[in-house]
């Protein structure tokens, strides 16, 4: 059986991850599996989970089974707040903040 991977909200090309594509080889084996690989691609962003599609049968012909996988985000960014102080009533306050 022949599979492939295409876009879904996730960027293929090695953005997000890497294409994949070949043939999935079944002896007939009641209960037996296959296994594809594809590979995420690390970054720095804090994002959203993003989704890529896998299609299952004849290469090019995108009638057979899909799949999707999903690539949750491993980056984290936090916001440090320091004290303030206010001199005076109505003053303005202009508060610096750092995402890390």
């Amino acid at each position: 059986m022949d599979y492939t991977t295409t876009a879904g909200s996730a960027t293929g090309g090695g953005t997000d991850y890497t294409d994949a594509a070949g043939t999935l080889t079944f002896t007939g084996t009641a209960g037996e599996t296959q296994t594809i690989t594809v590979t995420i691609t690390d970054d720095v962003l804090v994002e959203a989970s993003e989704s890529y599609i896998e299609y299952y049968g004849r290469l090019g012909d995108h009638c057979g089974h899909t799949g999707l996988g999903t690539i949750t985000d491993n980056d984290s960014a936090s916001i440090s707040i320091n004290d303030m102080t206010v001199d005076g009533e109505g003053a303005l306050v202009r508060q610096p903040l750092r995402l890390r």
